[in-house]
């Protein structure tokens, strides 16, 4: 008798004790549920790299874990969109613990070609400034639940950057002779974005009927709003012996063609910008 007594009361743990393993696991997903969740932060959206090929948008993050045990934080994927229509798609692989009841600042690069910014959006032209939105969801291990995504979102503007129009409108020869020859350069630069930009450096190399003469170029601050054209006056000098005599009958004639390439560097309201131009043509000579 005593023994069944053993055995029935052996058997009734047996079974109660997976009811206590499932309802302790029930008991954890609800404290975890009715927890705070792990929350993402955007501190700041920094452009960085701007050129004319595309841009680094920089995400400065902070992500927080309310849990008492580390939070391994997995991956992050994101998606940009300007009026709705999808130009970026990706994702990145993050795989660091966030500590317990702490928290873990980071950056989140993500790179935008202007290229497939330009196809995948019908109708934008290169000089626009367009507006985006931004969705980046964080995936994290939550302790008893698994994965879970955290959404952040962000707005704002990017820039999509096209050459300045450089046209050699002019030069003026200030000395010719067998050693030397001086003259002066009227530049038209026309800014065709829809942002301003600060001229700041502008190098330049002239060639004149095929012949490269001189390196030149200016350093002077010239605001150029959207459209605006300015004139700009760039000295030269070359040695005709260097160059090749031949050029002295094109110095001397009325006009001539020329190949002229450069870069102009200034600043813009979306970071510091270079902008390389050519243009060919032909231009007056005048003494």
């Amino acid at each position: 008798m005593c023994c069944r007594r053993i055995a029935f009361a052996l058997l009734l743990g047996m079974s109660v004790l997976p009811l206590v393993n499932c309802q302790a696991i029930r008991d954890l997903h609800e404290v975890v549920a009715s927890s705070d969740r792990p929350e993402i932060r955007l501190h700041n959206v920094q452009l960085r790299g701007l050129t004319l090929s595309g841009a680094t948008l920089d995400f400065d993050v902070e992500v927080l874990n309310p849990y008492d045990v580390a939070l391994p934080l997995l991956d992050a994927s994101y998606n940009l969109a300007s009026k709705g229509d999808p130009f970026l798609t990706g994702e990145a692989e993050l795989e660091r613990l966030i500590p317990a009841s702490g928290s873990s600042r980071m950056t989140l690069p993500v790179t935008v070609t202007f290229a497939g910014l330009l196809d995948a959006l019908k109708g934008v032209q290169p000089g626009a400034v367009i507006p985006y939105s931004a969705g980046l969801d964080f995936s994290v291990d939550a302790p008893a639940i698994g994965r879970i995504g955290i959404p952040v979102r962000h707005r704002g503007e990017l820039p999509v950057p096209t050459p300045p129009t450089v046209e050699l409108g002019h030069i003026e020869w200030t000395e010719i002779g067998l050693s030397n020859v001086g003259a002066r350069l009227t530049l038209n630069v026309t800014n065709l974005n829809d942002f301003p930009v600060d001229l700041e450096d502008l190098g330049i190399n002239l060639a004149l009927a095929g012949t490269s003469v001189a390196d030149a170029g200016i350093k002077r601050r010239t605001q150029l709003t959207s459209g605006r054209e300015a004139t700009l006056e760039i000295p030269i000098s070359f040695s005709p012996n260097e160059v090749g005599l031949a050029v002295l009958s094109i110095v001397r004639g009325s006009e001539a063609s020329y190949d002229l390439r450069g870069t102009l560097e200034g600043t813009t309201p979306f970071g510091p910008l270079q902008l390389p131009f050519e243009k060919s043509g032909r231009t007056s000579l005048s003494r």
